[in-house]
């Protein structure tokens, strides 16, 4: 009496070959198309943090400022302590120095301009077009102060 042997055939391994290769390739493809926009994510999340970063450090440095100057496009903010911060809005980044540091904002700046304030005399606001994930964000800053905020800013801030 011979002994039969259970075995796949060659046809039912080759099928099992090829569903398996299909899974792998669309889970591959499927992995690499998760990969693609956690990138692009990735970069629009950065590109709005750099925004709110820089928003966030010129309001401060403006808000610690007592004087400025604006030649060109750099804006020279002079603090009540003595330090002395500088913007430079170049078209392709924005630079911020105070003291020995540099930092580097990676926003396009597509307009700087110093510009009046409408029924207000005497009162300036810097306005910047800048370009964000391709959006254009107008913002305005407001440089000088009245000289009741000095004062108050000069004798009686509690930091």
């Amino acid at each position: 009496m011979t002994k039969q042997l259970r075995a796949f055939t060659i046809l039912e391994t080759l099928l099992s070959i090829m569903l398996i290769s299909i899974i792998v390739s669309l889970s591959y493809l499927m992995l690499n198309l998760f990969n693609k926009q956690m990138i692009l994510l990735e970069k629009e999340n950065t590109a709005i943090l750099e925004y709110n970063l820089f928003n966030n450090t010129i309001k401060c440095d403006i808000n610690a400022t007592n004087s400025y100057i604006i030649e060109n496009e750099t804006l020279i903010l002079k603090q009540y302590n003595g330090l002395i911060t500088t913007y430079r809005f170049n078209k392709e980044n924005i630079l911020r120095q105070k003291k020995k540091s540099i930092d580097t904002f990676n926003i396009l700046t597509t307009d700087f301009k110093y510009v009046d304030i409408k029924n207000s005399i005497g009162r300036k606001r810097m306005m910047l077009t800048l370009e964000v994930l391709n959006d254009k964000i107008v913002s305005y800053y407001l440089l000088n102060k009245s000289i009741a905020e000095t004062i108050n800013k000069t004798y009686f801030d509690e930091d």
